[in-house]
C-alpha cells in the first residue's frame, strides 16, 4: 500500500474537474448534452476519488474507528455546521433588506434548522454529512467479515434505487410541506449509502491499481508500458462515460432522482470517476494542471459558497444584461455559461483567500494547515 505525505496532484486535479462541472451544472438551465454528460459523474467523482485517498493514505489502517471519526467530524461536519449558519445569516439579512414578513422569515429560519438537525442541508450543503457518513460506513464495513463486505457491494444498488422510487411515491402522495418532513431524514439515509458505494468502489480501485511493485521487478521501460496502457484506459472509459451519458436524462442526485436508468448511472459514475483519475495521472507529467489542483484543493469552500451566498446569480444576470445568453444549447450558449463560469471562479478566488486566511476552519484544514485529503 502507498502510504505518502505528498498530496497526489492528479486527484486534486479530479476534485478540481468535478467542482467545475458541478459548478456549470448550476450555471446552465438547459437539458443539454454537455450537462447531462457532467451529471453522470460530476459528484460520483468526490466519492470516488475520497475511497481512493482512503488507500493511498493508510488512514482507515492508521486510526481507530473513533480517531478517524474525530478527525473527520473536524474536517468535513464543522465546516457543515459554520456554513450552514453562516448561510442563513445571509438569508435572513436578505429578507430583512427586502421587506419580507415577519412570518416569511421565521419559516425560512424553521426550514434551515429542520434541514441542519437532518443533515440534509441547505442547497449543495448535504454533500459535507454525505461523505461523511459515507466514509464512516466504509471505515467500519472495511473491519467486518469478509461476507458482509461483498454484500455491501451489492446490496446499495438496489436500496438505491428502492429509495429513487419511494421518494417519488412520496412526493405524488404528501403535499410539499409533509413531503419536506418526512424525505428530509430519507434523503440524508439514502445518499450517504449511495455515496458510501462509491467509495467503496473506489477504495477497491486504488487496492488494484495503486500497490507498490518491487524495483527489480519494475524496469523503467515496463513502468511507461504500464502508464501508457493505464492512460489509454482512461480515455477508453471517458468514452464510455460519453456513450452512457446518452442513455440518461432526470439526474438529480441532491433530490436523489437516479433517472431512467439508475444501473447505468451508477456504472457510468465509475467509468467516469475512473477515467478522469487515470487520464490526469498520465497528463500530470506534461502539465502542471495548477488551475484543477487550485479548484480541486478549495472544492469544499466552492461547493459552499458559489450558489448559496447568490454570487452565481449575480454572474448569471449580470452576464445576460452585458452580453445577453443564449435562449437555447448551441455554441453560443455553451460559450455564455463558460463565460459565466469564468467570472464566478474569479469571485470564489476572493472568497477562498478570505477563508483560507482569516477562516480556516470553514476549509476543512487541519491544525497543521493542510488540506484533508479526503475532504473534498
Amino acid at each position: 500500500m502507498a502510504q505518502t505525505g505528498e498530496r497526489k496532484k492528479y486527484l486534486d486535479a479530479a476534485k478540481g474537474w468535478g467542482i467545475n462541472m458541478i459548478v456549470f451544472g448550476h450555471i446552465t438551465a438547459l437539458g443539454n448534452p454537455i450537462d447531462r454528460y457532467f451529471a453522470t459523474y460530476k459528484l460520483a467523482i468526490f466519492f470516488f476519488v475520497s475511497g481512493y485517498l482512503l488507500f493511498i493514505t493508510g488512514s482507515m489502517k492508521k486510526y481507530s474507528v473513533g480517531q478517524f471519526a474525530r478527525r473527520h467530524l473536524r474536517s468535513l461536519m464543522l465546516p457543515y455546521a459554520g456554513y450552514s449558519a453562516l448561510i442563513l445569516l445571509y438569508a435572513v439579512t436578505a429578507d430583512f433588506y427586502r421587506g419580507k414578513p415577519l412570518a416569511k422569515i421565521t419559516g425560512r429560519i424553521l426550514n434551515h434548522g429542520y434541514e441542519f438537525v437532518t443533515l440534509r442541508g441547505h442547497s449543495t450543503m448535504w454533500f459535507l454529512p454525505c461523505l461523511f457518513l459515507a466514509q464512516m460506513l466504509l471505515v467500519i464495513i472495511i473491519r467486518l467479515p469478509v461476507f458482509i463486505r461483498l454484500l455491501s457491494l451489492v446490496l446499495p444498488v438496489f436500496s438505491s434505487i428502492y429509495f429513487d422510487n419511494l421518494l417519488h411515491q412520496l412526493k405524488g402522495q404528501l403535499d410539499s410541506s409533509a413531503y419536506k418532513l418526512v424525505s428530509y431524514p430519507i434523503l440524508t439515509v439514502s445518499k450517504a449509502i449511495f455515496a458510501f458505494w462509491y467509495v467503496f468502489v473506489g477504495y477497491l480501485c486504488a487496492c488494484l491499481l495503486c500497490k507498490k511493485y518491487k524495483q527489480e521487478e519494475t524496469g523503467r521501460r515496463s513502468g511507461t508500458l504500464r502508464e501508457i496502457v493505464k492512460f489509454a484506459a482512461g480515455l477508453g472509459l471517458s468514452l464510455l462515460t460519453v456513450w452512457l451519458s446518452t442513455k440518461m436524462k432526470s439526474v438529480d442526485i441532491n433530490s436523489m432522482i437516479l433517472g431512467t436508468k439508475p444501473l447505468l448511472l451508477m456504472v457510468a459514475g465509475v467509468s467516469g470517476s475512473l477515467g478522469a483519475v487515470l487520464v490526469l495521472e498520465y497528463i500530470e507529467k506534461w502539465l502542471p494542471l495548477r488551475y484543477l489542483c487550485w479548484t480541486g484543493r478549495n472544492s469544499l469552500i466552492i461547493m459552499a459558497t458559489h450558489g448559496t451566498l447568490g454570487f452565481k446569480q449575480l454572474c448569471i444576470r449580470g452576464w445576460k444584461d452585458f452580453y445577453g445568453l443564449a435562449a437555447k444549447a448551441g455554441m453560443k450558449y455553451y460559450l455564455d455559461c463558460i463565460g459565466i463560469q469564468c467570472h464566478l471562479m474569479l469571485i470564489e478566488c476572493g472568497v477562498v483567500s478570505l477563508i483560507t486566511g482569516y477562516l480556516p476552519w470553514l476549509s476543512g484544514r487541519g491544525r497543521s494547515g493542510s488540506a484533508n485529503r479526503t475532504a473534498s
